[in-house]
């Protein structure tokens, strides 16, 4: 699933439909993705972001602030892997 996103250096949120990861991959000078609720964040504030990823609950929120010069306009979610 990928979610379209603003980015334009402010922070904005949105919400986990399932149980998985959140990830971007790309190359932005500034990438923040963060837990709502405080628990888990990555901050890379490098001349260039390659990959981060966040894991996320079904129904929780979480916020992403990425760059303007961002190369990929985009955020994925990978769904957890069930039990096997």
């Amino acid at each position: 699933m990928a979610f379209s996103i603003t980015a334009d250096g402010q922070w904005h949120e949105l919400t986990s439909s399932l149980d998985g990861y959140v990830t971007y991959s790309g190359n932005a000078s500034i990438v923040i993705l963060e837990i709502s609720s405080g628990g888990t964040g990555f901050v890379n504030a490098q001349a260039l972001a390659r990959r981060h990823i966040i894991p996320v609950s079904r129904g929780q929120k979480f916020s992403y602030l990425i760059s303007a010069d961002t190369t990929v306009p985009l955020l994925y979610l990978v769904p957890m892997r069930g039990e096997d």
